[in-house]
């Protein structure tokens, strides 16, 4: 009822409303006018989130199949080498949010992606699908080159904050677990040997110890971390370009089950958590998020059925365009 009064906006202005329902009454056509309305004041409020993360994927997309050469493995390695590792450093380092709020977050994405990891094991083989093959692309989302983006546009410092934190759990468990289930064999070295761990314990050391670091150095690495969102969102769009989609009903079964799993979880652990505001819509949004680029190329490392992963990655990120605004205005209008 308070919800029909906000959203429509004119209702509060040139329409009447009725005391007991709040509903707006005085025949179909101003009703139709107030919706159209209300449609207008839900679209306004999002496109200032999701115009640049979809405006600079759509560029890569188009810049690829107009025929343009781009160097996807090694812009890959530059972003994930030396751009999200000062995002990273330089975002901890100077954390405004409380310490204890962070920590919530970081639970919240290992527990999510225990959560889906368990769950998965369980219903992959009852939906007649291979664990090695789908069970990866289930459990983790796209929190960086989506995920961090819309973190920032929606909730500003606070949720680019909270959402470099959450990548940053997904991308050590995804390197260490997720190797763990491409490849069937444990490799925690394969870690180490990005510079992830490094940046997140610099930043926490900074942190913690409140220790004098050269404005210079944060005012290099930001400006390196400032290449890190553009890029992951270009390479996004330019990745799934190459990409080619099968509708086989495998694939459409596994995306079916990462989205009902992701959104049940994130509703689940928000509440167990007890997570309000920034917090709960940066665990929430990750509830909507596609299947990351990274599954598409592991599983064509190890040779995990690469062209059903990429269908996963291209139709969950295609989903995505639905799921993400509607989730944005379930959690920024009133």
């Amino acid at each position: 009822m308070d919800r029909a009064r906000r959203l429509g906006v004119i209702t509060g202005s040139l329409l009447p409303v009725s005391r007991s329902s709040g509903i707006p009454t005085g025949g179909g056509y101003w009703t139709g006018f107030a919706v159209i309305a209300s449609l207008g004041t839900i679209v306004l409020a999002l496109l200032p989130i999701l115009a640049p993360v979809f405006a600079i994927s759509g560029l890569g997309y188009l810049w690829v199949k107009g025929g343009f050469h781009f160097d996807t493995r090694q812009v890959t390695d530059l972003v994930s080498r030396v751009g999200a590792p000062c995002l990273i450093f330089t975002t901890l380092a100077t954390l405004g949010s409380p310490a204890a709020l962070a920590i919530d977050v970081a639970l919240a994405a290992i527990f999510m992606i225990l959560g889906a990891m368990i769950i998965g094991l369980v219903a992959l083989p009852l939906a007649g699908l291979s664990r090695r093959t789908f069970l990866a692309p289930m459990m983790f989302p796209n929190s960086g080159n989506l995920g961090i983006s819309i973190c920032l546009f929606a909730f500003a410092a606070a949720g680019l904050e909270l959402g470099i934190v959450f990548f940053t759990v997904t991308a050590t468990l995804h390197f260490t677990l997720g190797v763990l289930i491409w490849s069937g064999n444990a490799n925690p070295i394969a870690l180490l040997r990005t510079p992830f761990p490094y940046a997140v314990a610099a930043g926490l050391a900074v942190l913690l110890t409140d220790a004098a670091v050269p404005e210079w150095v944060f005012a290099t690495t930001s400006l390196l971390g400032g290449i890190a969102i553009p890029l992951m969102l270009f390479t996004l769009g330019a990745t799934i370009a190459n990409f080619q989609v099968v509708w086989f009903g495998r694939v459409v079964r596994a995306v079916a089950m990462k989205y009902a799993i992701g959104l049940g979880l994130a509703f689940a652990i928000t509440e167990g958590l007890g997570l309000e505001g920034v917090a709960r819509g940066v665990v929430l949004i990750q509830g909507v998020l596609p299947t990351p680029v990274f599954a598409a190329l592991f599983a064509q490392h190890y040779r995990r059925s690469p062209e059903e992963v990429a269908s996963v990655v291209v139709i969950t990120t295609i989903a995505s365009l639905v799921l993400v605004p509607i989730m944005l205005t379930y959690l920024l209008l009133p």
